[in-house]
C-alpha cells in the first residue's frame, strides 16, 4: 500500500519548523475519528513538541544534519484503524538559507518600503501557501530569491 505522501517546506540546518497533518476529510469519508497520533521520526530530524488534537495534528522539528527524510505520522482511529501520511523533508546545509515568509494566505507580499512585491512583468505576489510550505513557481519548483534561497511561508 502506498501512503500519502507530500512534500513540505525545506528546513534550514540548526532552524525549527512545524509541520502539520490534517485527516479531517479522511475521516469524514471513513465515518470514523481520531484516537491518537504517533510520528515517526527518522535519525538525523529531532522531534520537537507536538500539538493539536483530534484529526490535526502538528510536530515542531528541528534538524543540523543536511539531508533527505522521510517524516511519518501514524493515526489510529476510534474505529481501530492505522492510517498514516508521509511527509518528505529536506533539510538544507548550514548557509544555504531559507526566506521565511510572515504574511498571511491571500496576502501581498511587501518590500521593505511596504510596496506590494511584483514579478518581472508586474503581477504582484500574492501568499499562496500554508505556514511550512515553500512557495511554488507555476511548474510546482520552489520560488526562489535573488540569492538562490528557497522561500518558504512561515
Amino acid at each position: 500500500m502506498k501512503l500519502p505522501t507530500y512534500r513540505v517546506a525545506p528546513l534550514p540546518a540548526g532552524g525549527t519548523l512545524d509541520y502539520t497533518v490534517d485527516w479531517t476529510d479522511v475521516l469524514a469519508e471513513l465515518g470514523d475519528t481520531a484516537a491518537a497520533a504517533e510520528w515517526v521520526v527518522p535519525a538525523g530530524l529531532v522531534a520537537g513538541a507536538t500539538g493539536g488534537s483530534g484529526a490535526v495534528r502538528t510536530l515542531f522539528v528541528s534538524s543540523d544534519t543536511p539531508g533527505a527524510y522521510r517524516l511519518t505520522c501514524w493515526l489510529t482511529t476510534a474505529g481501530g484503524r492505522r492510517i498514516a501520511t508521509v511527509l518528505l523533508l529536506d533539510v538544507l546545509p548550514a548557509g544555504s538559507g531559507a526566506t521565511v515568509i510572515d504574511e498571511p494566505v491571500g496576502e501581498a507580499l511587501l518590500t521593505e518600503d511596504g510596496e506590494p512585491l511584483s514579478t518581472e512583468d508586474g503581477r504582484t505576489i500574492v501568499v499562496s501557501q500554508a505556514d511550512g510550505e515553500a512557495l511554488l513557481t507555476e511548474d510546482g519548483e520552489p520560488l526562489l530569491t535573488e540569492g538562490g534561497d528557497i522561500i518558504v511561508v512561515g
